[in-house]
Parts: structure tokens; sequence; C-alpha cells
């Protein structure tokens, strides 16, 4: 519990200003055997907002509270947890985040322990964050999951310098709709994504969701371009 503690006041002790926006990947998605799998915990930062996808499995809390200790200056303040799915190996820590409004999708509502003191269910094929993140719905082997997209301005003096190559870019964090890119159904969407103009209006598929981003961070595995 003084690790939740610390954890969750280091979090809280930086007030928002004018910030540039940066995308860390605090938690590399492992899909190995079991004690090793965790889905990936990525952070987006935006002038107003502090995001986390996924908490990642119970095993690497220790490693995410040294990292979240590493970084406390860039971190911030956290304000919104999204859960793509109730399956323990991404909402694992979901309590480190307590203070968080945290995004669930309308089926997982009963399914995710209540360990924040906000939450909201998604039913709606789309939710924006602020300007640049948005949460949508697309399918997964769980069922129904949430994935987020982060738009990144063309400016790079907007960006922090780690996220300056995404530049003008948008950045898909999928969550368990799209396990790895190796998946034989993601292969699929992709050969078929790299074929389409970049969809407009609601995204509901894989496949729209791979061609409207440049780049997808998978719940396990290295983040991948779309058209490299």
């Amino acid at each position: 519990m003084n690790d939740v503690k610390e954890v969750s006041d280091a979090l809280q002790r930086h007030d928002f200003g004018i910030r540039k926006m940066e995308l860390v990947e605090l938690i590399a998605g492992v899909n190995g055997s079991e004690g090793e799998m965790t889905s990936a915990v990525t952070m987006v930062k935006t002038p107003t907002s502090t995001v986390i996808v996924d908490s990642g499995a119970r095993h690497v809390r220790d490693e995410l509270v040294r990292i979240v200790r590493e970084n406390e200056a860039k971190i911030d303040k956290v304000n919104v947890l999204v859960t793509s799915t109730a399956h323990d190996l991404h909402s694992g820590n979901d309590d480190l985040f307590v203070h968080c409004l945290q995004h669930i999708v309308g089926d997982d509502w009963s399914k995710v322990p209540i360990k924040t003191n906000r939450r909201v269910a998604i039913t709606t094929p789309y939710h924006w964050i602020d300007k640049y993140l948005l949460i949508i719905i697309l399918p997964s082997s769980e069922g129904d999951s949430l994935a987020l997209l982060a738009h990144f301005p063309a400016k790079e003096e907007m960006l922090e310098p780690s996220t300056a190559p995404y530049a003008g870019k948008v950045v898909g964090i999928a969550g368990i709709s799209i396990p790895t890119k190796d998946d034989p159904t993601v292969q699929e969407a992709l050969s078929k994504a790299r074929n389409m103009p970049k969809p407009k209006g609601e995204i509901t598929s894989i496949e729209k969701f791979l061609a409207y981003c440049d780049h997808v961070i998978p719940a396990y595995g290295p983040m991948f371009p779309v058209r490299g």
C-alpha cells in the first residue's frame, strides 16, 4: 500500500501548465508464457491531459512504480485512465491511478473491479478527451474494446524531442483490439488498410483503424508503422 500511495502522491504533485505533447511507452507489451505476459502501458501527454492506456499485468507493478518514479517530472499529473479491456493483463495496476477518470467500454462496466475514484462507460462510437485524443470502440477477441487515437501536431516545437518523429502523424494505441502485428487477422487487415484512403467518419473496424493511423502500438509487441 505504501508504493501505491507514494506513486499516487508523485503523480499529483505538479499542476498543469502549457506543455508540449509527448508519447511514452512505459511498459512494453509481452506475449510470452504465463507470468511473463502483460499488456503495453502507454502514456500520452497533451497541453491539458495526461492519459494512461491500460495499466498492465500485476507482476509488472514494481517495474511500473519504478518507471513512474524515474519519470516523475515528465509524467506530471495523470488524469485519465483508458482501460481497453477488463482482462487482468490490461487492468492489473489500476489502483496506482486512483485519482484518474477511468474510461471503460460499456460491456466491461461490471467486469473491471472498481479501483479508481471516478469512471465513465463509453457506449458511443467515439469520445474526445481533448482536441488531440480520441477514444473509439473496436471489436476484439474479448468483445468490444477501447482504443486511443493520438493526433500529433505537425509543428515539432509543440512536441517533446522524443516525440518529434510523430509530428503530423496519428498514433493508434490499440489495446486488445490488435494483439500483435503478426496476428493473422491483423496481417490481413494491414494488407487491406495499406490500399485504403484515410477513412472519414466513424472508425468501427480494424481495417479502418489501421488505415487511419500512421503508427500503431499493439497490446503485445513493439510499435509498428502501418505503411512501412
